[in-house]
């Protein structure tokens, strides 16, 4: 997906099209959660959690910047990076510090 088109004026449906040419996990994988999905203290899931076997490899979506790799209380190790098509991705729960 490395010459992805900028999706952020397509229509919804071209969106989620676009989107699922990112699946970033080299393996198997499993669905965990989903947008919208209710979270503690009123707070909605952001965001889509997949899961895989410890040490399963993973890679951005497409090429991009890592703007930030670091640790918090919800995601753990995390890495966000911004990505030419407009679009930012968030890499969390990850098992140990990203190596970026």
């Amino acid at each position: 997906a490395k010459d992805a088109a900028p999706v952020t004026d397509k229509k919804d449906g071209d969106l989620k099209k676009e989107l699922s040419k990112a699946f970033p996990i080299a393996g198997r994988a499993f669905f965990i959660a989903g947008l919208g999905v209710a979270r503690s203290g009123g707070r909605r899931h952001a965001g889509v959690d997949w899961g895989a076997k410890m040490g399963t490899p993973i890679a951005a979506a497409w090429d991009g910047k890592v703007v930030a790799a670091y640790y918090d209380k919800l995601g753990g190790w995390a890495v966000k990076i911004v990505h030419p098509n407009g679009l930012s991705t968030y890499y969390a729960h990850l098992e140990r510090k990203p190596d970026v």
